[in-house]
């Protein structure tokens, strides 16, 4: 995609034009009891309970947070809280953000990424580039480079449910802001990434995420 159109995308989201408009955005504000920075928390079981696909995401310092799906387009998932901050994502990864202090607003792969086969990753050893651009601030087609390591085996438990996964550390490095960091994925056979904590842009907390309902096609 021209990264001139990316902008304008991100707000067509936060708006929830068409369909979504008048499917998801007259139940937000009843159905996600939670936003951005909300002092209330959600009870486990009230995700399953919604027809909507959902996330739980939070941060150290914020609580958790329900974000419900508003559209999915061309492999990448956009999710909304009640407030209209909206996370992209493609393949579990998060390629996109509005309504955080500081956003991610392009991420753009110069290869495929190590989730996109839909498998649980195996080339370990391989390096992955991607260019993204964050606001505010005139950082633009930021290189960043990383590598995965497969980590161990193990069961996590989200909500009512628990899932077999395997947990992968992704050792970042971006040169032009003197910025290395590490984000972690829980992965499971299919390839599907039900938790993560994933950095942002420099100085910010990582967000942690969690899938508690997936979309399913």
């Amino acid at each position: 995609m021209d990264r001139r159109n990316f902008l304008s995308l991100l707000v067509a989201s936060a708006t929830l034009g068409g369909c979504a408009n008048s499917i998801v955005g007259r139940t937000l504000v009843k159905a996600a009891e939670t936003s951005f920075g909300s002092s209330s928390a959600f009870n486990p079981d009230y995700p399953d309970k919604l027809p909507y696909a959902s996330l739980a995401v939070m941060t150290k310092s914020t609580p958790q947070a329900l974000l419900i799906l508003a559209k999915a387009e061309g492999g990448e998932l956009h999710w909304m809280s009640s407030d209209r901050g909206v996370l992209v994502t493609r393949n579990g990864r998060l390629v996109r953000t509005v309504g955080l202090p500081e956003n991610l607003l392009y991420t753009d792969f110069l290869k495929n990424d190590f989730f996109e086969a839909g498998h649980l990753p195996h080339a370990e050893a391989s390096s992955v580039k991607r260019l993204v651009d964050m606001a505010p601030g005139n950082r633009y087609g930021i290189l960043v480079e990383s590598t995965l390591t497969r980590v161990r085996q193990e069961k996590i438990r989200i909500g009512r449910h628990e899932y077999d996964v395997m947990q992968f550390v992704e050792y970042c490095v971006a040169p032009q802001l003197s910025w290395e960091y590490a984000n972690t994925y829980w992965v499971d056979a299919q390839g599907m990434m039900w938790r993560s904590i994933q950095h942002v842009v420099p100085g910010m907390e990582p967000v942690e995420i969690e899938v508690t309902k997936p979309f399913r096609a």
